[in-house]
C-alpha cells in the first residue's frame, strides 16, 4: 500500500522529503533538517550523495533489503549508473544543500518523476 502523509506542524528548519522504503511504501513528509532525524530513519548510519539537483540519504550498513523503487528513481535521475549500482534500506530524498549546508525541499521534478514511475509500476502490476 502506498501512502502520502504530511506532518501538520512545520518549523523553519523543516524540509520536504521523499521517504522510500524497501517494501515499496513511501511518504512525502516534512522532516526536521537535523542529521539525527535522517539517521533515525535510515538505521543510524548514513551516506549521502548528490544526483542532479537532489540529495539521496541512504544507509551504508551491509545486509539491508534491496530497495527497488528507490533504485529505479536513482537510475532515472542518473542514467549513467542504471543497473550498475543499487540502493538498500530506507532512502530519503531531499533537495541539494544550500550555502549553509542545510538540506532544501525535494524538487518538484523529482517527485513528479517518482510518481510517474510509481504509476507505471502499478499499471504493470494490474496487468499481471
Amino acid at each position: 500500500m502506498n501512502e502520502s502523509r504530511e506532518q501538520v506542524a512545520v518549523s523553519e528548519s523543516d524540509v520536504q522529503a521523499l521517504i522510500i522504503r524497501p517494501d515499496k511504501t513511501y511518504e512525502v513528509f516534512q522532516l526536521d533538517d537535523k542529521s539525527s532525524t535522517y539517521r533515525a530513519l535510515i538505521r543510524n548510519t548514513d551516506a549521502t550523495f548528490e544526483v542532479a539537483n537532489d540529495t539521496i540519504w541512504c544507509s551504508n550498513e551491509p545486509g539491508l533489503p534491496f530497495n527497488p523503487t528507490a533504485s529505479l528513481l536513482w537510475w532515472k535521475l542518473e542514467p549513467a549508473i542504471a543497473e550498475l549500482e543499487h540502493l538498500d534500506g530506507t532512502i530519503i530524498v531531499t533537495g541539494r544543500p544550500d550555502e549553509a549546508g542545510r538540506a532544501t525541499d525535494l524538487p518538484a521534478y523529482v517527485l513528479d518523476t517518482f510518481r510517474d514511475l510509481e504509476a507505471i509500476r502499478l499499471i504493470r502490476q494490474l496487468k499481471m
